[in-house]
């Protein structure tokens, strides 16, 4: 099984990529609230910020 896992190398030993999605993928699931909301806030930013300002 260990060598069908694709996040694992030919030895079995986890490289660095790997163990950095899979850290990413943890924080990802267990700060999923944070992360969902500075999404959102970073979404609603862009979009304000696509929008034309009116000229002052």
């Amino acid at each position: 099984m260990d060598r069908l896992d694709p996040l694992r190398t030919y030895k079995g030993v986890i490289s660095a990529p790997a163990l950095i999605f899979k850290f990413f993928l943890f924080s990802a699931f267990f700060f999923s609230d944070v992360f969902l909301m500075i999404l959102v806030v970073l979404s609603i930013w862009l979009c304000l910020s696509m929008v034309p300002l009116p000229a002052t």
